[in-house]
């Protein structure tokens, strides 16, 4: 592992605007600074191309953390794994189901699937009834494929 973010919109339950990623290394990381030596008002170096954050998200992030504590993001987290784990055991176990597996061997937020023979059967056409049913599920493109991040609403459905 290289890098790892944290989409704290997501899972902390946080205002959009505050993700980060870390880095394994110092190296990695110098890889993100954006520098800008020919603007009119000098020199100008970030650590992100979107350059300066604004303080509303990161008082919304902050209050999050503060009012969840350790304890309530360890019990959301345990929430999310346990849905994660049941919507990967109804892809592989049930019946209704049969003609979609899963991509890997999902440890975390993301389950990706697809049919296991594509044609004559779009996925996509799934992502849009699934849509009108209340489930947000993204394509993929290689394979064609869907994918669903487990978060707090949707393990509240599971």
């Amino acid at each position: 592992m290289t890098a790892i973010s944290c989409d704290q919109h997501k899972y902390g339950l946080a205002p959009k605007g505050v993700s980060v990623i870390m880095f394994k290394t110092k190296l990695m990381r110098q890889c993100c600074y954006t520098l800008v030596s020919d603007w009119p008002g000098g020199m100008y170096a970030t650590t992100s191309a979107c350059g300066s954050k604004a303080g509303a998200p990161v008082s919304g992030a902050w209050y999050s953390m503060m009012f969840h504590g350790r304890d309530g993001f360890v019990t959301k987290a345990l929430i999310i794994t346990n849905a994660l784990n049941e919507i990967v055991k109804a892809f592989r176990e049930s019946p209704e189901l049969s003609e979609l597996e899963v991509i890997g061997d999902p440890k975390t937020v993301v389950v990706a699937f697809k049919y296991k023979k594509q044609f004559p059967k779009n996925i996509y056409y799934m992502q849009g009834a699934m849509s009108k049913k209340g489930w947000h599920i993204s394509g993929i493109q290689s394979p064609p494929a869907l994918h669903i991040s487990v978060t707090h609403g949707i393990a509240a459905k599971v």
